[in-house]
């Protein structure tokens, strides 16, 4: 809720995320009292122009929802909301996002959340210079075996380490971090006998885990 003290905002989220940020998790009507916020809708596929001579542009990554938003929304209140409720059928829920420098000098790319490698994103990171990507499970029943559990990492919306690594190998060039790693993932904890047996294939894949603090500059 620090974003309140800005004079103003500008904020730019899917047609899914800005109904539940106006409706089950009302950060809008929040904000509205404290600052001026002038709302986008993002539409995958779509550049968007940002200040400082940026283009980003959304990867739709998955359709899972968030708790908070599990059940079908109550129908919207504010008329400067996109026509039409999301639903569990839409897949940008979850999004990635392609930055690029003006004049197309450096690119990065951002996907925390990824249920699967799909065309999009296969083409999104072709040519980009850093991809930091979901990493929050090692492999897809990590999870299950480690807590007891019956829920897979592809069931959670996040596409495992293992099952992603050679979707890199086979796009070899930019820069690739995961980010975003579960307690349970080994390769949160250095000197592991799981995070050793896992070393060689990022290193094949050109793949490291994201430090904390990292600056990149492209």
């Amino acid at each position: 809720m620090t974003l309140r003290e800005a004079a103003e905002l500008t904020l730019h989220a899917t047609a899914p995320v800005r109904e539940a940020l106006h409706g089950r998790f009302p950060v809008g009507p929040l904000l509205a009292p404290y600052t001026k916020a002038h709302w986008h809708t993002v539409v995958p596929g779509e550049p968007v122009e940002l200040a400082g001579g940026l283009v980003a542009e959304a990867l739709a990554l998955g359709g899972k929802r968030p708790r908070y938003a599990a059940d079908p929304p109550a129908p919207p209140t504010l008329a400067a909301l996109p026509a039409g409720e999301p639903s569990p059928e839409r897949t940008d829920w979850v999004v990635g996002y392609r930055f690029t420098e003006a004049g197309g000098r450096a690119t990065a790319v951002y996907a925390p959340g990824l249920a699967e490698w799909t065309p999009a994103v296969d083409r999104a990171v072709a040519d980009a210079d850093v991809v930091i990507l979901d990493g929050t499970f090692a492999t897809d029943d990590e999870l299950a075996e480690r807590t007891g559990g019956a829920r897979t990492s592809r069931g959670m919306g996040h596409l495992a380490v293992a099952d992603s690594l050679p979707h890199l190998a086979r796009r070899p060039g930019p820069r690739y971090l995961y980010t975003h790693l579960n307690n349970t993932n080994p390769l949160a904890h250095r000197g592991s006998p799981e995070a050793a047996a896992l070393a060689p294939a990022l290193a094949a894949a050109g793949a490291a885990v994201a430090e904390d603090g990292t600056l990149l500059a492209l």
